[in-house]
C-alpha cells in the first residue's frame, strides 16, 4: 500500500541521514584531532603571550565553524524528525546505537 510505501521511504531516508552523521562525526573527530595538536605546538611556541584556554578552546571553536560540523547537526535534526513525523515511532527519542536484541 501506499503507507507502506512511504514508511520503507522514510526509513532509506532516516538510514541514509544516520550514516552520514557518522561519516561526518568520523571525520569531525579526525579534524579536532588534527588541529588540537597543531594548536597546542603553536600556543606553546608563543608562551605566556596566548592563555592555555584559548590554545585548547581554538581546535574546538574551528570544528565547530567547520561545514562538516554543521552537516552532522543538520543530519541529525532531520534524521530526528523523520522519525518523529513520519515514522511515527514510539520510541523516537531514542537512537539505535548498536543493534541486536536485548538479553
Amino acid at each position: 500500500s501506499d503507507a507502506d510505501a512511504i514508511r520503507l521511504c522514510m526509513l532509506r531516508l532516516k538510514s541514509c541521514l544516520d550514516r552520514a552523521r557518522r561519516v561526518c562525526d568520523s571525520y569531525r573527530d579526525a579534524y579536532l584531532h588534527a588541529y588540537a595538536d597543531q594548536s597546542e605546538r603553536l600556543g606553546r611556541a608563543f608562551g605566556s603571550a596566548i592563555p592555555d584556554h584559548t590554545v585548547k578552546m581554538f581546535a574546538e571553536s574551528e570544528t565547530r565553524a567547520s561545514l562538516v560540523f554543521q552537516c552532522a547537526k543538520l543530519c541529525q535534526l532531520l534524521s530526528r524528525s523523520v522519525s518523529r513525523d513520519y515514522l511515527k515511532s514510539e520510541n523516537h527519542a531514542w537512537e539505535t546505537l548498536v543493534a541486536g536484541e536485548a538479553r
